[in-house]
């Protein structure tokens, strides 16, 4: 989970959030990454906390001055920034606010399948392909593979 500002915002970390408003998905896991994070830094007090239906309009309220900053899902995040050019004066603070992993479910007994999967996604790690499809649609390589 990161933090999406305006480009000329005064918000450079998480540091400076009290006194600002806060946009979130309801129901995201940005929503529980920032309960999560407030009870470690309980000096750090937005003024509001919206929870907003979904991220696109987070960004929307971020653009249009409803909101200070967005904390959302790095990887949501660069996909939007990287593919909308109405978000082009927006950007990604270095903070991380919380991290996530993902994974790819099968029956637990389903060996052959889990093997399948993870023998093809080895592989696309190992040749490029992952990081590749990761540049087009990221901006960057921000593949962790762990088998």
């Amino acid at each position: 989970q990161i933090l999406v500002v305006k480009s000329d915002s005064d918000i450079t970390s998480s540091a400076d959030l009290t006194g600002k408003v806060l946009a979130m998905q309801e129901g995201s896991t940005a929503e529980d990454a920032w309960a999560e994070f407030t009870g470690t830094h309980t000096d750090i007090t937005p003024s509001t906390v919206n929870l907003l239906s979904d991220n696109v309009i987070c960004l929307t309220e971020l653009e249009q001055d409803k909101a200070d900053v967005v904390l959302m899902d790095s990887v949501v995040a660069e996909y939007y920034l990287s593919t909308n050019e109405e978000y082009s004066n927006l950007t990604i603070l270095d903070d991380v606010i919380a991290s996530e992993e993902y994974a790819v479910a099968a029956a637990k007994n389903n060996t052959e399948l889990r093997d399948q999967i993870n023998e093809a996604l080895d592989e696309c790690v190992q040749d490029g392909t992952a990081a590749q499809i990761s540049e087009k649609w990221f901006g960057s390589d921000i593949i962790f593979w762990e088998e």
